[in-house]
């Protein structure tokens, strides 16, 4: 009777194993690149400074969110501010960031410890929503006009990027 006890917690840790597994497939981080779609020319758009909270969790005690300062005339600095529980702190990760508009769709380029993470980003005064490109991206681009053309040929196919979008709202 205990090796069948054994046998069955096994297969159930196996089973949540694989859910796991599963559920890590699904969830998506924005393509990763060594070059921006186009280097920085678009002036900081003064309507994108300050704090912005994901709009599920606006009025929450401890919220994830964004901090976007003025980093010089044509980028930013993104601050993303994630909440640990367990340890009661907020993790930070610093983002030198710029505006690429392609036609008439603009893309964030974040660019972190010398690769670029590439977002779709829609915004008006109160709100932005940010679409990470997908990292199913096989393609690998050694200069920004070749990222540009392909951007350009894929930007308005719904697969070029990730499913969840995030909305934030801007607080401060």
């Amino acid at each position: 009777m205990n090796i069948l006890a054994t046998i069955n917690t096994i297969y159930r840790l196996f089973n949540k194993l694989l859910v796991l597994v599963f559920f890590l497939l699904l969830v998506g981080c924005p393509y990763e690149s060594k070059v921006p779609v186009a280097e920085p020319s678009e002036k900081v758009d003064k309507g994108l400074l300050g704090k912005w909270v994901e709009e599920k969790s606006v009025g929450e005690e401890n919220p994830d969110f964004y901090q976007i300062n003025k980093y010089d005339k044509l980028r930013y600095e993104i601050i993303e501010n994630e909440y640990k529980s367990t340890d009661s702190v907020y993790e930070q990760k610093t983002f030198i960031s710029h505006i690429t508009t392609v036609e008439d769709i603009t893309f964030l380029n974040m660019k972190q410890e010398g690769s670029f993470y590439l977002h779709r980003i829609d915004h008006d005064k109160d709100y932005f929503t940010l679409f990470e490109v997908t990292d199913n991206i096989d393609e690998t681009f050694e200069d920004s006009k070749a990222l540009y053309e392909y951007v350009n040929t894929y930007k308005g196919l719904s697969f070029f990027y990730n499913k969840e979008e995030k909305t934030y709202k801007k607080v401060k």
